[in-house]
């Protein structure tokens, strides 16, 4: 799973509640599974927007256009 992956991932069934529930606890899941790799997961856990935004654009599947925003839960 890339970092964009995952932020679509988060909008499907309950991951959103799941989310909220435990922020940390849930980007672990995900590492755990081998949907993140360990130092996206460290990106989204203690990156700044700025930082998600780079390797957003960065990664080789994210598409031409550039994000204008991203939703960044709150912490």
């Amino acid at each position: 799973m890339t970092v964009r992956e995952f932020f679509v991932r988060l909008l499907e069934d309950d991951n959103l509640a799941r989310y909220y529930e435990d922020r940390n606890g849930y980007i672990g899941w995900r590492e755990e599974n081998g949907d993140l790799t360990p130092e996206d997961a460290e990106l989204l856990r203690s990156g700044t927007l700025a930082e998600v935004e780079q390797r957003l654009l960065a990664e080789h599947k994210s598409p031409g256009p550039k994000p204008l925003m991203i939703v960044w839960p709150p912490m």
